[in-house]
């Protein structure tokens, strides 16, 4: 009887357990790609409506603005709220977590994480510039109104994050995603509370957010056992 052929030299067998827990089931990738897709076609249709309208606000912008600020004035929370998208902390999450990621090789993650955050950043600017939408009456910054950057960083970086660290634990991706979803939206109603978007500036930003986030996703799960 002869003996069994060597290993390949160049490639390391992957155990049957490795292969059950860390493949994505084949449902999971395409919701994902359903996802990133209707997030993706309601940006467009949302897009297509400010471009239509000449950078006016929609017919429910005022009033939902008007409604949302005599709720959220008074909270002396908003700016802590509307740090939850500020470049500079998510740029110190990503950071955090490209630390803790290295010493147990998961630098593919955090680097796909960098890519999201920087995706949002570059395609909200883009849409800035191409949409040219002013800001709402009294807004003390300057500059196009939509997509909301706060709103379309938060959800890409969140929802990446939370994705991303519940790899390992299935039962914990639903409430970790639930959180980032949460800090999104206080993220997106703080610009509005603070008067800086409308209503659909910060509903296109956490649009274009999570579209970011659900091509993170995928990328990360093309090749899990690698991150």
């Amino acid at each position: 009887m002869s003996p069994p052929p060597p290993p390949p030299l160049f490639t390391t067998p992957r155990s049957p357990a490795t292969s059950r827990d860390d493949h994505p089931a084949p449902n999971n990738r395409w919701a994902i790609r359903f996802f990133a897709a209707c997030t993706g076609v309601g940006l467009t249709a949302l897009g297509a409506l400010v471009w239509d309208t000449r950078g006016e606000p929609l017919a429910w912008d005022e009033p939902v603005r008007e409604a949302l600020i005599r709720v959220l004035a008074a909270s002396p929370l908003l700016k802590a709220l509307s740090a939850l998208g500020d470049a500079r902390l998510l740029g110190l999450v990503c950071a955090i977590v490209t630390l803790i990621s290295l010493p147990v090789r998961r630098a593919r993650a955090a680097a796909i994480l960098w890519c999201a955050a920087g995706a949002a950043l570059s395609s909200s600017f883009f849409l800035k510039a191409m949409l040219d939408r002013p800001r709402p009456p009294g807004a003390y910054e300057a500059g196009a109104s939509f997509p909301s950057t706060h709103a379309a960083m938060a959800a890409a970086v969140w929802l990446t994050l939370a994705w991303a660290a519940t790899r390992k634990s299935p039962l914990m991706r639903p409430p970790a995603i639930a959180a980032a979803l949460a800090f999104s939206a206080m993220a997106a109603l703080a610009g509005i509370g603070l008067g800086r978007h409308w209503p659909s500036d910060v509903l296109g930003g956490l649009l274009l957010g999570m579209a970011v986030a659900g091509l993170a996703a995928l990328a990360m799960d093309r090749r899990p056992y690698d991150l």
